[in-house]
């Protein structure tokens, strides 16, 4: 009996255990990292389109306020009670709303001082939301609706638009500390 003859065996065979575990820890961590990285993906894209309806539903009980204020006087189109408050009143705030005629702008917000929304020409859709740059350069997300008002000539558009500044401020710490849990859980998971 060689007590040499018979370690070596032995230690080849602890090294191909040791093989076979480190691949089943490796297979293990990609796996559980895929896992979690799919179910990140899912986590985000969800609370994004949550952020972005809430967004939306905030420009919208604007743009019905802005609508409501709508009147006729003696055949001219007024304003009675548009949307005031900070937001609407401090110049480039980042809150803004326009309503303009086929031809001109009728009333803008105080907030947007000098400056006049860069909107698309009118079309028959009633309701559309899209992007626009306004003052400093900053991004925009519009509502815009195109209405006939009763008693008054011609179709008006009421639109308004917020900073998208606003809206990213909102998901990048959800984004950073989902990620950050992620890892590590990861992490815990693997060890």
């Amino acid at each position: 009996w060689n007590s040499g003859a018979f370690e070596r065996p032995s230690s080849v065979l602890g090294l191909k255990r040791r093989s076979l575990a480190f691949r089943l820890a490796a297979g293990s961590a990609i796996w559980i990292g895929a896992g979690l990285a799919i179910g990140g993906v899912v986590l985000a894209a969800l609370y994004t389109d949550y952020v972005e309806r809430n967004f939306d539903d905030r420009l919208s009980v604007f743009s019905d306020s802005l609508i409501a204020s709508a009147d006729v006087v003696d055949g001219r189109f007024v304003l009675s009670r548009p949307p005031e408050g900070p937001p609407f009143e401090l110049p480039y705030s980042g809150w803004y709303w326009q309503v303009d005629s086929d031809n001109d702008a009728v009333y803008v917000s105080r907030s947007q001082w000098d400056f006049s929304l860069k909107l698309p020409p009118m079309t028959d859709a009633l309701r559309r939301n899209y992007e626009t740059l306004g003052p400093d350069g900053q991004r925009l997300r519009v509502l815009d609706r195109t209405l006939a008002v009763p008693d008054a000539k011609g179709r008006y558009r009421f639109a308004v638009a917020a900073d998208l500044a606003q809206l990213e401020a909102d998901i990048r710490p959800f984004h950073l500390t989902l990620a950050i849990s992620l890892a590590a859980l990861w992490l815990g998971l693997v060890a």
